[in-house]
């Protein structure tokens, strides 16, 4: 029954649930014992929650459309009452930090009926697109340990491709969803702006670019528990469009003849995708390189990085001890990271970018194949902490 319970995806797996063939305690043991059997070379999961989900499974859960499916919380963006939260950060780990309210995000997922078993590695402050932090160490891709997830939600990827669970908790705002399901070999779905609420923590964050998810092992897990999540709540400042039908509907809906393109060229001026990547996503009707002035890109991303990331250092002043928050007082981190990082001016909203006439287009997640992970502390580490 165990292997059985591994190969369901979330939507199969509260099926199962719901007809009565399987219990939420027996689907959470299940996803424990594949984490306890698995985790060990690819430390996707950092921070276990075991008998708060056996509770959880135990109890009356929400009557939602994934009641009782085990989940992934990423450590990053997603905040759950009393429960750790160090956004691979070294000193809050130290400090065994825990939020005294839960994100928005957080609440619907459990709404949905999810049951949380554990929360997962990610790079100081999600600011690398690998997931190698000082703090817990690397994580490792499932299908060759020698290789990268990728980042900055590499341990939802690997945990998911590895079967502990059918669907985790994910954050976009480089590419942090699309790049460990590109190398993980999973779905990852990066929502529009305002779509999924960051509240209360954030109205706004990286002007938009930051955006929270899955990434799971089936396009209907993906559309179904965006269903489940998305809307608009108190406080954000804006949202996007409600859907003409649920996701999950425009799965089985026929969408006639798209001219769709292919970009193999960065607008911001990195180097042409390897030809590996450019095969691996197949045979475009037309060529998609946008026409664009996007050399401030970089800039501006970096300007939005650092100072959202100074008010994080602001609201976990209290937990680091008693010197580090002095110190912290005296000389904050959002005039330090801003100046060292030179930002310019205006906003990403000004950046034009033109297309051919298509209606979508596709392109390789990164421009050259998979990576093996650095040796720990090597390049890709970030020392943030």
């Amino acid at each position: 029954m165990s292997d059985e319970l591994a190969a369901l995806d979330a939507t199969e797996a509260a099926r199962w649930v719901r007809e009565g063939r399987v219990s939420p305690r027996e689907l959470v043991d299940g996803a424990i014992a594949r984490i306890e059997k698995l985790n060990g070379p690819l430390n996707a999961v950092i921070t276990p929650l075991f008998e708060a989900a056996r509770s959880a499974a135990d109890a009356a859960l929400p009557d939602g459309p994934f009641r009782g499916v085990p989940f992934l919380l990423k450590d990053l963006d997603t905040l759950s009452a009393g429960e750790p939260f160090h956004a691979g950060m070294a000193f809050l780990k130290q400090a065994d930090y825990r939020p005294g309210h839960s994100s928005y995000l957080t609440e619907k997922f459990r709404n949905a009926g999810l049951v949380t078993v554990g929360k997962t590695n990610t790079p100081e402050l999600g600011l690398q697109v690998t997931t190698e932090p000082d703090a817990y160490g690397p994580s490792r891709n499932p299908w060759n340990t020698e290789y990268s997830t990728g980042g900055s939600s590499g341990g939802s990827a690997a945990a998911v491709a590895a079967g502990m669970v059918p669907a985790a908790h994910a954050s976009d705002g480089g590419g942090s969803i699309r790049v460990p399901a590109s190398e993980c070999g999973l779905v990852g779905l990066k929502p529009s702006r305002g779509r999924v609420s960051l509240g209360p923590e954030y109205g706004d964050y990286w002007d938009g670019l930051v955006i929270s998810h899955v990434v799971s092992r089936s396009v209907r897990d993906t559309a179904g528990l965006l269903d489940a999540v998305a809307g608009e709540m108190p406080g954000d400042p804006y949202t996007a469009r409600p859907p003409l039908r649920a996701y999950v509907d425009e799965l089985t809906r026929e969408p006639g003849r798209l001219r769709i393109g292919l970009m193999t060229r960065s607008p911001a001026g990195a180097p042409d995708c390897d030809a590996e990547c450019v095969g691996a996503v197949g045979r475009p009707d037309v060529c998609s390189n946008p026409s664009a002035t996007m050399c401030r890109l970089r800039t501006r991303t970096r300007s939005m990085s650092t100072s959202d990331s100074s008010q994080g250092f602001r609201s976990w002043s209290a937990a680091g001890p008693r010197r580090r928050s002095t110190t912290g007082a005296k000389k904050s981190a959002g005039p330090f990271l801003l100046k060292t990082w030179s930002p310019a001016p205006g906003r990403l909203h000004s950046v034009d970018v033109s297309f051919p006439p298509i209606d979508t287009s596709r392109t390789p997640i990164g421009s050259t194949p998979g990576r093996a992970v650095w040796p720990h502390g090597g390049p890709a580490a970030s020392t943030c902490s």
